[in-house]
């Protein structure tokens, strides 16, 4: 894992590295009037490196996964230099109210700007890599646990350690974190008090979860958990602004598709017999049933049988619903569900009530993911694959548990960034 401060060194780094880029490509246009040209060029190109910025943040380079530089890592900045470009094209192009067009500098810059960070990321990694190995002591530690910190992607140096056992000579050395098992944590206040004075951060399982992997496994949370830690769920002020921003987008997303909603329709109708919409109910905001709609992505009668599963590959799903699933368009009448309020952009998806029993007794605290309103994206479907089994439901719930917790017009905000660049990336299901 990255510390705060090395995505701050990375952010630094990279801001250099498009400056300079810049001051490259003026200084090679116009050598004799650099100084004009450049106050031509600062605050557009300013504005344009806060997208870049953005861009790169959802490209996940500010996370240990792209040091150091790697075949991946210029697969994925190939990626990115592409979406740079549109953006720089649409930026320049189409607002042109900045005094400048730049054609050949706009190519150059990014040139200057890829051969710059690739220099620049490559030096960051070999640095980062070799210095962000976390030493940690881990008391009573479940075996899940103890797991995680054999993981080498996580670079912790961890020591084991049994309340069984003295602790006093380990305390004795200095650590950069201490995790302690849930049901020892209390037993151990008066041990690890001290470790307070060296500010050495201590955290029981469930937070440590929580903080470093952003989901909350299941089997960590305790009934004293769930009463603690989720006693402040009254939040009405982000609930208004949350409900003004979802209608207020569903609505300009329906009117500027309405092309596309249109040409749908015509291509499910012509192509594929049955209705054009799919409706199915599902279980909202405290369980309350309502209707949820879709383009058809099926055959029609696709389940003589009655509910089940919708895997990878379905043999069920038509040619044309394979292009919808994939770009996730048949998704896109879910806007009216979002307009009458049953529906958020962000939160838990909704489930079919006929899994709900299986689900509730299957999966501890189920029912808590009911305490927020579903989503048309969420915490769980940016961090966990398409699922379709009760085990991947209970590794989405320790994501949807994570979001009821910590729902915040900020982490819905990044939730909706991360999830438009999956599907620029195609990682549709």
């Amino acid at each position: 894992m990255l510390k705060q401060w090395h995505k701050w060194l990375l952010l630094g780094g990279d801001l250099l590295a498009m400056y300079l880029a810049l001051i490259l490509v003026v200084l090679l246009e116009n050598p004799d009037g650099f100084f004009r040209a450049w106050e031509q060029h600062f605050w557009p190109f300013a504005i344009l490196n806060l997208f870049f910025v953005i861009i790169l943040y959802n490209f996940n380079f500010y996370s240990r996964r792209f040091l150091p530089v790697s075949i991946k890592f210029s697969q994925v900045l190939l990626k990115t230099l592409a979406v740079n470009t549109f953006v720089s094209i649409t930026f320049f192009y189409l607002i042109g109210s900045f005094g400048i067009s730049p054609k050949s500098n706009l190519l150059l810059y990014l040139i200057f700007f890829a051969a710059l960070f690739i220099i620049w990321r490559d030096l960051a990694g070999r640095l980062l890599v070799s210095r962000t190995s976390t030493k940690t002591l881990l008391i009573d530690g479940d075996e899940r646990t103890q797991n995680l910190f054999r993981t080498p992607d996580l670079r912790m140096a961890c020591v084991l350690a049994d309340s069984r056992e003295p602790l006093a000579p380990l305390l004795e050395e200095r650590y950069d974190l201490i995790v302690v098992d849930n049901k020892s944590y209390l037993n151990l206040q008066n041990q690890l008090y001290p470790q307070l004075f060296q500010q050495t951060p201590i955290l029981n399982s469930t937070a440590f979860w929580e903080e470093y992997f952003r989901k909350i496994p299941l089997e960590q949370v305790s009934t004293y958990w769930l009463l603690n830690g989720l006693r402040d769920l009254d939040r009405r002020e982000y609930e208004t602004v949350k409900r003004i921003f979802d209608f207020s987008l569903a609505l300009l997303i329906g009117v500027i598709f309405s092309w596309l909603i249109l040409l749908i329709m015509l291509a499910i109708k012509l192509l594929s017999p049955g209705q054009i919409f799919f409706r199915q109910v599902r279980l909202g905001k405290k369980e309350k049933p309502f209707t949820v709609f879709k383009f058809r992505s099926m055959i029609a009668m696709a389940e003589p049988n009655g509910a089940q599963w919708s895997g990878k590959n379905d043999y069920r799903v038509t040619p044309l619903g394979k292009i919808l699933r994939h770009t996730h368009l048949d998704e896109l009448p879910q806007l009216w569900n979002i307009l009458k309020g049953q529906m958020s952009f962000v939160g838990p998806r909704p489930e079919r009530p006929e899994f709900i029993p299986e689900l509730k007794a299957q999966i501890p605290h189920y029912a808590l993911r009911h305490l927020a309103k579903p989503g048309l994206t969420g915490w769980a479907q940016i961090n966990y694959r398409y699922g379709d089994s009760v085990a991947d439901a209970k590794e989405k719930m320790s994501f949807d548990l994570y979001y009821v917790k910590n729902r915040s017009f900020l982490l819905d905000i990044k939730i909706i960034l991360k999830t438009a660049a999956m599907l620029f990336k195609g990682e549709g299901r």
